[in-house]
């Protein structure tokens, strides 16, 4: 469900994570942030499922949490390496373009 507030340009939304509802307001975009409530409730479920049933759910969600950090900051390490490994390649290419217009 999501609701317009005109002065502000800001939306009220609920989105559910593992059976629970989390109203959110802010300058959202409805459909990021469904994409990123199913991440997180698949990702509870998932953890959920190898837990046994007394096990909190405040315990699932850091658990999920400490993941899906984790999953970031591989993927941001990799983009950074991806960025050096892209800018050496375009400096070896200026400098191999420089020296055959210098030739």
């Amino acid at each position: 469900m999501t609701q317009i507030d005109e002065k502000q340009n800001e939306k009220t939304m609920t989105v559910e994570i593992y059976g629970q509802n989390y109203p959110i307001k802010g300058k959202v975009d409805p459909k990021f942030m469904e994409q990123v409530a199913e991440y997180v409730d698949e990702s509870m479920k998932e953890i959920g499922a190898n837990m046994s049933s007394s096990f909190a759910i405040h315990k699932i969600a850091v658990i999920a949490a400490m993941n899906i950090a984790a999953e970031y900051l591989k993927l941001s390490d990799d983009v950074k390496k991806t960025h050096a490994a892209v800018n050496s390649k375009s400096q070896q290419l200026i400098k191999l373009i420089d020296s055959k217009i210098s030739s």
